[in-house]
C-alpha cells in the first residue's frame, strides 16, 4: 500500500493493494465512522438495505486498521464490510450491553449474544466467522493473544438440495436449445450482411431513406462498424451510424435486430444499435447460456470456469495421448484450492466443452481487441502519471482479455462486459428461469433453487453412487481419498438426518390426526424404505401373516429370485429365508423364533459334513440370522437361543432339515 496518496482522497479513503497480489481497490470507510441510513441510499442497494447503524468512531478505528493490515481483495473487503455491519446492528439493537468504544472491548459476552442475534435474523455462520476473524486479527496486534471468542457452533442446514441428474439433463438440453437460436441469429446476421449494403452511400435509385429502411443494410452497416473492435456510440454517430441508433426519427423506418430473445432479456434486445449487433456479437444472456453448458458438461464450479484462460490454446487444452486430436482435456484455474483441475471433452461435438469454448473465442475477437486498445491506452497513460486507480483498471482489463465469456451491454452502447464472482446471483436467476419457460420445474423441482454450484455437486454425488469413491475423487479432483470422504459425509449426515426427522414427524402427526396408536412397525418401514402400502401396514398388524420366523412380509406373493430362484407366481413363498430378504421387517415378538431357528441350524450344522455345509443355504441362513440377532439384546437372545438347544441336546425337539410348505 502507498503512502503517497492522492489529493482527491477523503480523511476517510485508502487504497488497499491485496496482498493476494489482486489489483488494488479504494475503500471508503465513512460510513463506519458515521452510521449508515436507507435514505441516503438509492436504486439496488435501497432495495436491499438490510437496516440502518450508528456510527462509532472507536470501533471504525479498529476496524479500518484491521483491514489494511490484512489487506483484503475486494471480493473479500466487500463480504468483511458486510459482515461488520451485522455486528454494528446488533450491537445498536443490544441497548442492554455497553457500548463498545474499541474492538479490545468485545469480549465472549458479546460473541454469544451476536450468535443469538445472527440465528434471529437467519444469517448465515460465516458472519460470525468474519467478525470472529477480524476481533481475532485485532487482538493479535495489539494483545499478542486472541481473544475470548468461541469458535462458531456447529450449523447444518436442513435444507440439503437431492441431486437430480435427470434435471440437470433436461436443463441442458434447454440451453442446448437456446444455444441454437442464438446461432441462428450468427447465420442470419451473415446472410443479411451478403445481401446489403452501406445504407450511408448514396443508391443508384431511390431515395436515401430506401436505403435505411432495409434490414440487410443495417446489419451490414453494423458488421463493418465491429469487425474488427466495438466502437463507442459517440465514434458511431462521428461514422454516420445515427439512424441505426434512433431509426424511425431518423429515417422513418423501424428496423429490428434478431427477433429471438432469450430469458431475461426484454423487448428493447433487438432494438436499436445494441439490438443488431446481437447479429455478431453476444449479449450477456447469449454468453450466459453457452457458461452455463461448460459447468454442466465439465463439472467445473462457477469460479473455475470463470478462471480458463484463453490467452492460448495451450493454456486451457491437453490433448490426449491416446485418443490424438479428437479429444483431451479442458484445463481451468481453481483459486480457492491452488491447483489445476481438468475436465474430458471430445473435439468434433458441437456441444462438448472444447467446441464450446472455441466458438465463444472466436466470436468474441472483436471485443477483445476494443478491450486491448483500451489497455494499451490505459499504459500510456499510466507511464506518464500514475494514478492508483489506472492500475486497478489495467489488472481489470488484463482478466478480462483473458477470459472467453465476454459480451456486449445492451444497456451501455460499445461497452464490454464480462462475467465475474460477482455475477453469480444474476446467473442463477438466468437459469431458473431457463428452466421455468422450458416447463421443466413440474418433473424437476430440484431446478427451482439450482445455482452455479449444483453442476459440481451432481457430477461428485452421481460418479460415487455409481462408480465409487476413488473415480468420485477424480472427478471432484480433490487431493485425496480423505478430502472427499469428509466432503461427501458431511452432505450425507445432513440429508440423511434431515429425511429421517421428516419422515418421523410426518408419520407421528398423520396417526394423531387419523386419532389411532403410533405404529411403530410402520414408522420402522417407513424410515428404512421410504415408503409403505395400507395393504403391507395391514399384514404387518395381522399377528396371523407372520411367516415362519415370526417376521412381518411386504410382498409375501414376490420373493427375490436370489431368494427363493423356483417359486411360482401367484403363491405364498415356500422358502421364506427372511433374515436375508428384502421384504423381511423384524419385529420384538420376532426375538423367539429367530434365535430358535439359529440354534436349529447350529445344532444341524455339527451333524452336516463341512463340504456340505458351505456354500448351502443353510449357511447364509445362519449368517443372517446372526447379523439380525444384534438388533436385540444379547441376554434375551441368550434364554431362547440356550433353552432350545438344550432341547435339541435331549431330544425333546428336533431339527426340520428342510424348509416347510405352505
Amino acid at each position: 500500500m502507498s503512502d503517497a496518496a492522492p489529493p482527491s482522497l477523503t480523511s476517510y479513503q485508502n487504497w488497499i493493494y491485496p496482498a493476494n497480489g489482486s489489483p488494488p481497490h479504494l475503500v471508503d470507510f465513512s460510513e463506519f465512522y458515521h452510521g449508515r441510513k436507507q435514505i441516503d441510499m438509492d436504486g439496488r442497494s435501497a432495495r436491499l438495505w438490510a437496516g440502518d447503524f450508528p456510527g462509532n468512531h472507536g470501533l471504525a478505528e479498529d476496524f479500518r486498521s484491521t483491514v489494511l493490515r490484512k489487506a483484503f481483495d475486494k471480493d473479500a473487503y466487500k463480504n468483511y464490510s458486510s459482515s461488520w455491519r451485522s455486528m454494528v446492528r446488533f450491537l445498536a439493537d443490544s441497548p442492554d450491553l455497553p457500548m463498545p468504544e474499541s474492538m479490545s472491548d468485545l469480549d465472549d459476552v458479546y460473541a454469544k449474544r451476536f450468535q443469538g442475534w445472527l440465528g434471529s435474523k437467519n444469517l448465515g455462520q460465516n458472519v460470525y466467522k468474519r467478525v470472529k476473524g477480524l476481533v481475532d486479527a485485532h487482538f493479535m496486534a495489539l494483545h499478542r493473544t486472541v481473544s475470548l471468542w468461541p469458535s462458531r457452533e456447529p450449523f447444518d442446514d436442513p435444507d440439503v438440495e437431492e441431486f437430480d441428474l435427470r434435471g440437470l439433463q433436461s436443463l441442458n438440453l434447454a440451453l442446448r436449445a437456446w444455444a441454437r437460436d442464438i446461432k441462428a441469429n450468427f447465420r442470419e446476421g451473415k446472410e443479411l450482411v451478403s445481401l446489403g449494403e452501406d445504407p450511408r452511400v448514396p443508391p443508384l435509385s431511390g431515395s436515401k431513406f430506401d436505403q435505411w429502411g432495409r434490414r440487410e443494410n443495417h446489419a451490414f452497416l453494423v458488421h463493418q462498424l465491429t469487425s474488427v473492435s466495438i466502437p463507442s456510440k459517440d465514434e458511431v454517430i462521428k461514422s454516420g451510424g445515427y439512424a441505426l441508433m434512433f431509426g424511425s426519427g431518423v429515417t422513418g423506418h423501424n428496423v429490428y435486430g434478431p427477433h429471438n430473445t432469450l430469458p431475461l432479456q426484454g423487448e428493447n434486445a433487438s432494438a436499436g444499435y445494441v439490438g443488431k449487433m446481437r447479429w455478431f456479437h453476444p449479449a450477456r444472456c447469449d454468453t450466459a447460456v453457452f457458461l452455463w453448458l461448460v459447468m454442466i458438461l465439465t463439472g467445473f464450479n462457477y469460479a473455475s470456469a470463470l478462471n480458463i484462460d484463453i490467452s492460448d490454446e495451450s493454456s486451457w487444452w491437453i490433448p490426449s495421448l491416446k485418443g490424438g486430436s479428437e479429444r483431451g482435456q479442458v484445463v481451468a484455474y481453481k483459486g480457492r484450492a491452488n491447483l489445476e483441475v481438468f475436465a474430458h471433452s471430445d473435439t468434433k461435438a458441437e456441444y462438448h466443452a472444447y467446441q464450446i469454448i472455441k466458438y465463444m473465442v472466436s466470436i468474441t475477437k472483436p471485443m477483445r481487441r476494443t478491450l486491448q486498445n483500451q489497455l494499451a491506452a490505459l499504459e500510456h497513460k499510466q507511464a506518464a502519471f500514475f494514478e492508483h486507480q489506472n492500475v486497478a483498471e489495467m489488472a481489470r482489463l488484463r482478466s478480462m482479455i483473458k477470459s472467453p465469456w465476454l459480451y456486449i451491454s445492451l444497456g451501455d452502447a460499445g461497452a464490454v462486459g464480462c462475467f465475474t464472482g460477482e455475477t453469480s446471483a444474476w446467473m442463477n436467476t438466468f437459469v431458473r428461469t431457463v428452466a421455468e419457460q422450458g416447463g421443466l420445474l413440474e418433473d424437476h423441482p430440484y431446478l427451482k433453487k439450482v445455482t452455479t454450484k449444483q453442476p459440481r455437486k451432481s457430477l461428485i454425488e452421481y460418479t460415487n453412487e455409481t462408480s465409487g469413491s476413488f473415480v468420485a475423487s477424480i472427478a471432484a479432483q480433490h487431493p485425496d481419498l480423505r478430502s472427499l470422504r469428509y466432503y461427501l459425509s458431511q452432505r450425507r449426515r445432513k440429508k440423511r438426518s434431515f429425511k429421517t426427522i421428516k419422515t418421523v414427524f410426518d408419520v407421528v402427526v398423520d396417526d394423531i390426526q387419523k386419532k389411532r396408536p403410533i405404529d411403530y412397525a410402520r414408522l420402522k418401514i417407513l424410515i428404512a424404505r421410504g415408503a409403505i402400502t395400507e395393504e403391507q401396514a395391514a399384514r404387518l398388524r395381522d399377528i396371523k401373516q407372520r411367516t415362519r420366523l415370526g417376521m412381518g412380509c411386504l410382498d409375501p406373493e414376490n420373493p427375490p429370485k436370489k431368494i427363493s430362484p423356483d417359486h411360482k407366481s401367484g403363491h405364498l413363498c415356500r422358502v421364506q429365508r427372511c433374515t436375508g430378504c428384502m421384504h423381511g421387517v423384524v419385529f420384538l415378538e420376532s426375538l423367539q423364533h429367530l434365535a430358535e431357528a439359529l440354534a436349529d441350524l447350529d445344532f444341524l450344522q455339527r451333524q452336516t459334513p463341512i463340504r456340505s455345509w458351505n456354500g448351502s443355504s443353510f449357511e447364509l441362513e445362519q449368517k443372517s440370522l446372526r447379523l439380525t440377532l444384534k438388533q436385540f439384546n444379547p441376554a434375551d437372545v441368550e434364554i431362547h437361543y440356550f433353552r432350545r438347544r438344550d432341547e435339541l441336546k435331549s431330544g425333546q425337539a428336533e431339527v426340520l432339515d428342510g424348509y416347510p410348505l405352505f
